[in-house]
């Protein structure tokens, strides 16, 4: 999958250091990946929430940051809303 808006990403790990290897995994896995639907994403990733049709959160570590996308599974690309945790919250 082609990931876009990852300059939020940038900022986020800036904000919290501790962020940086739970995102760059996530990116590692969502670029290797090719989801079609729905269940694709599941099965990588059973915890993660689809909100809204297509709209997802995904957990990223222990202390509660979530990450907010948007999937098109029509053209590959996940577009990164933003992290949001208990403290702060971005997208």
């Amino acid at each position: 999958m082609k990931i876009t808006n990852r300059g939020l990403l940038k900022e986020e790990i800036l904000r919290h250091a501790e962020l940086k290897s739970s995102v760059e995994t996530w990116v590692s896995v969502v670029e290797a990946v090719s989801w079609k639907r729905a269940e694709d994403v599941r099965e990588i990733y059973p915890r993660a929430e689809e909100v809204k049709r297509n709209h997802w959160r995904f957990d990223l570590n222990s202390q509660g940051f979530m990450l907010n996308s948007l999937i098109n599974y029509d053209v590959g690309a996940v577009v990164v809303l933003g992290i949001f945790g208990e403290q702060r919250c971005s997208g």
